[in-house]
């Protein structure tokens, strides 16, 4: 149960005779078993055994941990996916649905970004992407997402952000992203803006009852919801890109 020696190896000795001292080894988490009486090279060996499947084992937990990191996280930046966002979304819903409070859901994306790797190229291109994916991850708190939604977009979800907080909340992050220039390995520097489109849900109207908890997977109504929250967002940012960038656009739905 202790967190540091959960995956010993663990060799009981015991006296040959007592077979009941055995099966209590056994049954409590011992890796093996070798009598009192086994000459040395006999314990050696059962140790040096150990060894080598402990270390295979620990080789194969740490390669599956990579593959589910890799599975839920952007290689490039280090986000989480687009995949994982889905799916942290829905359980955000899931989870407004029952308490009521609400969310809010930005989308931002890199301005005039094609120009970027046109100029600069796709080395450094990929460096502004790193770069303002740090940014954002730096300004939010830990309960936040922010996934790399493709190319060059970002998704960021904060929960418990009503209406009255989400504009500002989107500003401040826009500023902090844009306010200081990239500074290039080589010295040059890199100034970068974004738009941000942003709505909210959650917000159960007064004297309306918690929904029902629904399963593991989410419900059909969830995402829905998902679905109308993230078109609100994107069309946010369209309207943010049309009136000039570099700004922020609020979309509310109804609750």
């Amino acid at each position: 149960a202790r967190d540091h020696s959960r995956h010993a190896a663990i060799l009981v000795m015991h006296r040959s005779e007592d077979c009941q001292a055995a099966i209590t080894a056994l049954t409590s988490g011992a890796s093996d078993l070798v009598g009192t009486d086994a000459l040395s090279d006999e314990i050696v060996h059962r140790v040096q055994s150990l060894v080598r499947r402990k270390s295979d084992a620990y080789d194969l937990r740490r390669n599956t941990e990579s593959s589910m990191r890799l599975a839920a996280t952007d290689p490039l930046t280090g986000l989480y996916n687009r995949r994982y966002a889905d799916r942290y979304l829905s359980d955000v819903i899931q989870n407004s649905n029952i308490t009521g409070q609400p969310f809010a859901v930005m989308m931002a994306d890199i301005d005039h970004f094609k120009s970027v790797n046109d100029t600069y190229g796709h080395a450094v291109g990929d460096v502004i992407l790193r770069t303002i994916a740090s940014r954002i991850s730096d300004n939010l708190r830990s309960i936040d997402l922010v996934a790399r939604f493709g190319g060059e977009e970002f998704l960021v979800v904060m929960p418990g952000t009503d209406a009255e907080r989400a504009g500002p909340a989107a500003n401040r992050l826009r500023a902090k992203i844009c306010d200081d220039p990239i500074v290039l390995e080589d010295g040059r520097e890199v100034t970068v803006t974004v738009s941000v489109g942003v709505t909210v849900g959650g917000a159960r109207r007064p004297g309306a009852p918690p929904a029902a908890k629904s399963a593991v997977t989410p419900s059909r109504t969830e995402s829905t919801m998902a679905d109308t929250l993230l078109r609100l967002a994107d069309g946010a940012l369209y309207c943010a890109k049309a009136a000039g960038r570099n700004r922020v656009e609020v979309a509310l739905t109804p609750v």
